[in-house]
């Protein structure tokens, strides 16, 4: 049951910024308790949901890998290392979009905004049902593994490690200056997000 749990969670998490994964994709991996992928390209919409100015012209990731300790995921950290990441990005041309686009986009960001709302929404209930729950003293089975669930989701996105190496970000702009191209790009070697 924790597999399938973290087989969903990590296809809605990452189908969201990498094109191409599926639970078939990972399906493979989080049994064998460790994922690798190669050659992956960068959903180029992922920017539009934070209403950046800029627009993604490529992206890639080199590698990603995921490695999950089963036998003791309460006490060790899910590993995710992203290495390769390489962003191509341009200012938005407003100028260029009709008003069908416009349209798109705006719908786009606000039903981003909605989704993150009813994620919000929902785990407030959750925690709202798991006190009720809790300040009931009732041995039902289905509420043990209510609890158990909630409880292991918790330790999972509590102990969970984040490292990004070898990024560049290249910017290009064509649009402010007629007839030239300006371009800058950013490297950065390594860097890691852990919780506690």
């Amino acid at each position: 049951m924790a597999k399938r749990l973290l087989l969903t969670v990590l296809t809605r998490v990452l189908g969201e910024y990498v094109n191409g994964i599926t639970e078939e994709n990972l399906k493979v991996g989080v049994w064998a308790g460790k994922i690798s992928l190669n050659n992956l390209e960068l959903n180029r919409n992922m920017l539009y949901k934070l209403n950046l100015p800029v627009d993604i012209l490529q992206g890639s990731l080199k590698n990603l890998e995921i490695v999950i300790p089963w036998s003791s995921l309460d006490s060790m950290p899910v590993k995710l290392v992203l290495d390769g990441i390489y962003l191509l990005v341009s200012p938005l041309d407003i100028s260029s979009f009709d008003v069908e686009e416009v349209k798109n986009r705006l719908s786009a960001n606000k039903q981003y905004k909605l989704q993150q709302s009813d994620k919000i929404l929902d785990l407030f209930m959750q925690a709202n049902e798991q006190s009720k729950l809790n300040s009931q003293e009732n041995s039902n089975q289905e509420a043990q593994n209510v609890s158990f669930i909630q409880r292991l989701t918790g330790k999972i996105i509590d102990n969970i490690e984040i490292e990004i190496k070898n990024v560049h970000v290249c910017y290009e702009d064509s649009l402010s200056m007629r007839g030239t191209t300006f371009s800058c790009g950013v490297t950065l070697d390594s860097f890691s997000v852990n919780t506690a």
